[in-house]
């Protein structure tokens, strides 16, 4: 069935997602925001800055599927955290799936999730510290 009989089935039927979806949204917007307005708060330049937040998520991503190989075949690898492209959505799995993705490259490792969970704090304080160090005197 495609239409369900009311707002207000759909509502009640879809109560176990509903909060799920703004905060694995927030999760990933917030990350990406962060990762952004830190390495643009570095220069004057926004080629510069488009141009480096680009090189980040491009060369952390090879790096990440060199490092894990084809991980249908070997299974995953810790080396999957190293993806900051990736990283929001490995926590978006276990918001929603309470683990991470079978086929995900970070499957099968141990505490997958919580070492996800590291990396993405991790980030979020290293990209607060720099905007803090950059404009932590602008206003006095």
């Amino acid at each position: 069935m495609f239409v369900s009989d009311s707002a207000l089935d759909y509502f009640t039927g879809h109560l176990d997602i509903l909060w799920k979806v703004p905060l694995a949204v927030g999760l990933l917007a917030v990350y990406y925001a962060v990762i952004g307005v830190s390495i643009s708060s570095l220069t004057d330049r926004r080629i510069v800055a488009g141009a480096a937040v680009i090189g980040l998520l491009l060369v952390t991503s090879i790096t990440a599927g060199v490092l894990v190989g084809d991980s249908e075949i070997n299974g995953g690898s810790a080396g999957a955290l190293v993806n900051v492209l990736a990283m929001p959505l490995y926590l978006r799995d276990v918001i929603f799936l309470g683990h991470i993705d079978l086929k995900s490259p970070l499957s099968g490792v141990e505490h997958g999730g919580l070492d996800a969970l590291l990396v993405y704090i991790a980030v979020l304080l290293a990209g607060a510290g720099v905007l803090l160090r950059r404009y932590r005197w602008v206003e006095r």
